[in-house]
């Protein structure tokens, strides 16, 4: 029986993967996994193309909340990006495999909202860029800097940029930048 794997690969199991065929004609990738059965991916060209991007929504069932968002590459281990909420525990709330992200968007509702974005272990920004978009009250945007010589760069234009070496963040409705360059 085959299944379909559905959007990406939301629920394709985690599994090993003993065969592919792409049918060209039907646009239709069929997978088989050892001991989870065959799986297909219906319009592969588009779907398996998408561009993947994280989004990040701040609360918004707690009226004029303050969302405290940081992303950093793990530390330990930094083909892994960690998202902390509120950080108070520590603990990401979050960990995405970074390769796999070609754009994050950040949008926080009402409150006083903050993001910072911790390039110490590495740009946690993806190819196509970071975009933040805040709400009416008062939102932050920290940049924390590595150790190594980065150069940056700050573009007020119509959507406001600040740029770390290849790293674009785009942000609006942010009333505060800071920009912490470290090394």
């Amino acid at each position: 029986t085959l299944r379909e794997a559905g959007t990406g690969n939301a629920g394709l199991p985690n599994a090993v993967v003993t065969d592919m065929h792409y049918d060209t004609t039907d646009d239709v990738l069929v997978i088989g996994t050892f001991g989870r059965g065959a799986w297909t991916v219906p319009d592969a060209s588009r779907t398996l193309t998408r561009a993947s991007v994280l989004n990040i929504m701040g609360e918004e069932e707690i009226f004029n909340h303050a969302d405290v968002i940081r992303l950093i590459r793990n530390a330990n281990n930094p083909l892994m990006l960690d998202v902390f909420f509120d950080d108070a525990d520590g603990v990401p709330e979050q960990s995405v495999e970074f390769s796999t992200l070609e754009r994050i968007d950040v949008f926080t509702g009402d409150g006083p909202d903050a993001l910072t974005l911790d390039f110490t272990s590495g740009s946690p920004v993806p190819p196509m860029g970071l975009i933040f978009l805040g709400g009416r009250e008062s939102h932050f945007l920290s940049v924390l800097g590595s150790a190594e010589p980065e150069v940056v760069s700050l573009d007020l234009d119509l959507f406001p940029q600040v740029v770390v070496g290849d790293a674009v963040i785009t942000y609006l409705g942010v009333e505060d930048v800071l920009i912490d360059a470290g090394g």
